[in-house]
């Protein structure tokens, strides 16, 4: 069984006010030909079997999105003239969805249209059949994320072994890495891996998931500023201060923009409950959201979720300001901008200028 997705993707584009504004004051300084490393694209009987306990988590919201609402989606959120948007393309990477068969999709659409740059979506479990396409296809990256096992991982290599991981060295090829945990956790890991495939470029997803104390955030980011193979994206991750904070650190030149689309369409927040911890608060009737937990999140953080913004306007915001504050000059942030949204991406994936 796969979730309807239509109530949530006509909601998603039916702006409200926030929205509205972010959308009016921050797309005029986004690059016309921007480069996205990091969207989900799939066809709903792919995802027909994915697990059952995968369900109650958010990730469940969008286990497929076609092509065809890839643009729909930009030109309702990108506004006019983003017709030459680029981006990087992989398959829904959970536990149930059939990979294979969405790799061939995904492989596809990659042939048929230059706007999708095609990255394999790698089985953990099936080391060989992963070998197999980077023998045989002409793979531009490679995915693999936690969530396709079962148990819950602890190490990258865990899901992303060391025969895989020798074989994207040899071909020089990029991979997307969702971290088992976070950055301020995993980053031993991830630079000792940086070490022994120096030829593998490292692009760590939702800037390394870095939240939390700042003083360990930093930490983090000043032990991976040293390699040249490690990247941060900058999908699904909304807090400003972070971005600035791995803009002075990490450098503008290995920072990438990147929405995890459709993902970006939610309209959430993570927010701490005093006795639950970490939770999600939103207003929308997901399939995951249970109402009664939901008004006692609202009414322990004092939130209303009612205006906000979802995570593609609020991340452009961030990433933007952010920008804005580390810049000196208007040529300084233009340059930032281009790097982030355009160059750096170009260098990673060999796209010619």
């Amino acid at each position: 069984m796969s979730i309807e997705t239509k109530p949530y993707i006509d909601n998603a584009f039916h702006f409200n006010n926030a929205e509205r504004d972010i959308q009016e004051s921050v797309m005029p300084n986004v690059p016309r030909k921007t480069i996205d490393v990091h969207t989900h694209l799939g066809r709903r009987k792919d995802a027909d079997g994915l697990a059952v306990e995968l369900y109650t988590n958010m990730i469940s919201t969008f286990t497929y999105f076609s092509r065809e609402e890839h643009y729909e989606a930009r030109r309702t959120l990108w506004t006019d003239g983003f017709d030459d948007i680029t981006q990087v393309a992989f398959c829904f990477p959970f536990r149930g969805i059939n990979i294979k068969s969405g790799n061939d999709y995904v492989f596809e659409v990659g042939k048929i249209d230059k706007n999708f740059i095609p990255f394999l979506t790698g089985d953990p479990l099936d080391i060989a059949y992963t070998l197999h396409e980077l023998d045989t296809r002409e793979w531009k990256g490679v995915k693999i994320h936690p969530e396709q096992l079962e148990k819950k991982v602890r190490n990258i290599t865990d899901f992303f072994p060391h025969p895989v991981l020798s074989k994207i060295n040899e071909e020089k090829l990029p991979i997307t890495l969702h971290l088992p945990t976070n950055l301020m956790i995993d980053y031993p890991e991830l630079t000792n891996l940086a070490e022994i495939y120096p030829h593998v470029h490292f692009i760590v997803a939702h800037f390394g998931m870095s939240r939390g104390n700042i003083q360990l955030v930093e930490k983090a980011l000043m032990s991976i500023a040293a390699y040249d193979n490690i990247f941060l994206d900058t999908s699904w991750f909304i807090d400003g201060e972070v971005i600035k904070r791995g803009l002075k650190i990490v450098g503008p030149d290995k920072i990438l923009y990147a929405s995890d689309q459709p993902y970006n369409l939610i309209r959430a927040r993570f927010v701490t409950h005093p006795r639950l911890g970490e939770r999600v608060l939103t207003d929308f009737p997901y399939h995951w959201a249970n109402p009664e937990e939901q008004r006692a999140y609202q009414n322990a953080t004092g939130l209303d979720p009612h205006e906000f913004s979802n995570f593609h306007f609020e991340g452009l915001r961030a990433l933007m300001e952010a920008i804005d504050k580390c810049s000196e000059t208007e040529t300084e942030k233009d340059t930032i901008i281009n790097k982030i949204f355009i160059t750096n991406a170009q260098k990673i994936l060999g796209i010619k200028s």
